[in-house]
């Protein structure tokens, strides 16, 4: 007679991490068409009741669109300040910072704040492609094209102006309208509007009303600079800095404890536009 014998076999180790896996796979193996039945969500759990998706397109269209000037301050004008007679020098918390380009955290055009947001002054006319606002008491006003304002015309501050670095492709043609390439001696100032076309490449020489530029005490117009002189109505070049004064205002007597308090002078200055 043989002895009874008892099979031992080894068995593999098993993680508990391990085994758990394997009894939740086998559990969902087990649970066949089950499956079908899982729901993922899609929102968030904790939001009560669940939100629709939704997405929005919105289109700007207002009377700022026109500005030619976005800096990073209010607005996305260049303020100058009336009592600091600068652009430059008030941050966003109205402190004192050098260099920083002024905020003007009220945003309000004033005694104190001109706003400047034009750098190409053509004339008032929305419809007809020319600016959507004209010089006004206190703002819309266009940037002089003089060296101290060049940060102006440069793309690292003003963040709407051209950047020689980049291709610009024509807008695609939609809605009945087609664009080509922009034509540097004849660009149109809307393509959408009108037929009026800017010059870009030949030196630019205008003098009537919202097509100059907008100057207060403080400023200063550069020496061999080709400017409209008020006091003898006459192209002239400047020998030497013109410093501008409370005395060439039109109306000097508007001060207030010293300061000058008016809606400045516009003087007519040549200028090349197609300059960054």
């Amino acid at each position: 007679m043989r002895p009874n014998r008892k099979t031992t076999r080894a068995r593999p180790a098993i993680s508990r991490s391990a085994g758990l896996a394997l009894g939740l796979g086998l559990t969902l193996i087990g649970a066949g068409p089950g499956r079908a039945d899982i729901d993922i969500a899609t929102a968030p759990l904790f939001v009560m009741p669940p939100v629709i998706p939704a997405l929005m397109l919105a289109i700007d269209d207002s009377g700022s669109m026109d500005s030619e000037v976005l800096m990073r301050a209010n607005d996305g004008a260049l303020w100058w300040n009336t009592k600091n007679r600068s652009f430059t020098g008030l941050n966003m918390n109205d402190h004192s910072e050098t260099g920083a380009i002024n905020f003007n955290r009220a945003g309000d055009a004033n005694n104190d704040w001109k706003k400047f947001v034009y750098l190409f002054p053509n004339g008032t006319g929305l419809t007809s492609g020319r600016r959507a606002y004209s010089d006004s008491t206190h703002d819309h006003y266009a940037v002089p094209p003089i060296p101290p304002f060049a940060f102006s015309r440069s793309p690292e501050f003003n963040l709407a102006y051209f950047d020689p670095a980049r291709l610009y492709a024509p807008w695609p043609s939609q809605g009945g309208y087609t664009f080509t390439d922009a034509d540097p001696a004849a660009a149109s100032t809307d393509p959408t509007r009108g037929s009026q076309t800017y010059t870009l490449t030949a030196v630019s020489e205008r003098r009537d009303s919202n097509e100059v530029f907008r100057m207060f005490p403080g400023m200063v117009i550069p020496a061999g600079t080709r400017y409209r002189d008020w006091d003898d109505s006459k192209w002239k070049t400047a020998s030497n800095d013109r410093p501008i004064e409370i005395a060439d205002m039109p109306n000097p007597d508007d001060l207030t404890n010293g300061v000058y308090r008016g809606e400045g002078r516009g003087v007519p200055i040549s200028f090349y536009p197609a300059t960054f």
